[in-house]
């Protein structure tokens, strides 16, 4: 998209160049919605090795068990943000969601 952008055919052409914007703009957003669930799903992951590791801390097993929690709450935020579309186009929701499954 961005190679796009530096075309002169496109620079040329204002409604081209719009169309090319929103469509780079809606990528934008579903790499990071892409990049904020898989990063709250290493999260996760993690918190729960860290509550099999703990032992009996009850300490940790509290900070891991709250830090679960924040990673469930994320991960469910893109989920439910990519189900209403956000005024993403119907290719660019469905995209996130095979990421997603």
């Amino acid at each position: 998209m961005t190679e796009r952008l530096a075309d002169p055919d496109v620079i040329n052409d204002p409604k081209l160049l719009m169309k090319v914007m929103s469509e780079r703009s809606k990528s934008e957003e579903i790499v990071t919605a892409f990049e904020t669930y898989t990063k709250a799903e290493s999260d996760f992951d993690g918190a729960v090795e860290m509550m099999r590791e703990c032992g009996d801390d009850p300490e940790m097993k509290e900070m891991a068990r709250e830090e679960s929690k924040l990673a469930e709450a994320t991960m469910s935020e893109v989920r439910q943000s990519q189900e209403r579309s956000d005024g993403w186009s119907e290719a660019a929701a469905k995209a996130l969601h095979s990421l997603l499954t």
